[in-house]
């Protein structure tokens, strides 16, 4: 699975005009800057060809004068990533844009239809069981589907189970796992993200007498696979669902690193 990276694309005229505000985009780096110039203009609502792109200039924040101009549309993200530039800016040649009526100006597209977005279903407490209550994974998840909906997030109701149960899923597998671990992954300077800290102390092992979990390396691999996996989904960079991407991308570099450090050392120790 090809590493992510998060950028912000814009889109203006040649004369400045904006033709879609910036929005946060997580794209693998394998990609190149045609598929992420079509994952952002489609999260804007917007449907348009790589054609009507005039130039492509990267940078490092907004309104910074480090550009540095892509010569080829197809080259890939990677190119962002070494130089260490956040920021992508596309010129549009407006003659190009797609005009739905004779009437329409140089900057009317193709517009989507606007979709409700919903969440994913909660777990429910059975009630025919002798513990009332939702496990600590499944509180979890439902914990989750909270927070993320407070950022906005959400799903049309044709890929809401699939896509979005397939993103929360990952993160609370992931988070589920490195439960009882925050502060060790914090000293090991792969910390979880500031946002996600308050999901911890679901897994009362000690109220059970159980021994504290351990972290495998191999585990650990399976469950960063499973986010980057669901981070590839196209509906992770609709703009409604860039914060939650940021974060699982964020998590899922953290818990990489960690990985990576455990493997380091279970090596060195065979050695």
């Amino acid at each position: 699975m090809a590493a992510l990276v998060c950028i912000v694309v814009s889109a203006k005229d040649t004369n400045g005009n904006s033709i879609f505000s910036a929005v946060a985009m997580c794209h693998r780096i394998t990609d190149d800057f045609s598929d992420l110039f079509i994952a952002a203009a489609s999260s804007s609502g917007l449907e348009m060809s790589p054609e009507c792109v005039n130039s492509v200039n990267i940078c490092s924040k907004v309104g910074s004068s480090d550009r540095i101009k892509i010569s080829n549309i197809s080259m890939q993200l990677n190119v962002a990533v070494e130089l260490d530039k956040k920021m992508v800016e596309y010129t549009i040649n407006s003659a190009r844009l797609p005009s739905t009526s004779s009437n329409s100006n140089a900057f009317t597209v193709l517009m989507n239809k606007p979709k409700v977005c919903i969440m994913p279903k909660k777990y429910e407490v059975n009630t025919s069981s002798k513990v009332k209550k939702l496990s600590g994974p499944q509180q979890l998840y439902c914990d989750l589907i909270d927070w993320a909906q407070s950022t906005g997030c959400g799903w049309p109701s044709d890929i809401v189970e699939d896509s979005g149960k397939q993103a929360l899923k990952s993160l609370s597998n992931a988070l589920w796992y490195v439960d009882h671990c925050h502060a060790r992954l914090k000293d090991a300077s792969c910390h979880v993200p500031t946002e996600l800290n308050k999901f911890q102390n679901y897994n009362n092992y000690k109220l059970l007498w159980h021994r504290p979990p351990i972290v495998k390396a191999a585990r650990l691999g399976e469950l960063v696979g499973d986010l980057y996996s669901a981070l590839s989904l196209p509906s992770l960079s609709d703009k409604r669902n860039t914060v939650l991407a940021k974060i699982m991308g964020e998590l899922a570099e953290s818990l990489k690193q960690y990985k990576d450090r455990l493997e380091n050392d279970n090596q060195n120790t065979k050695t």
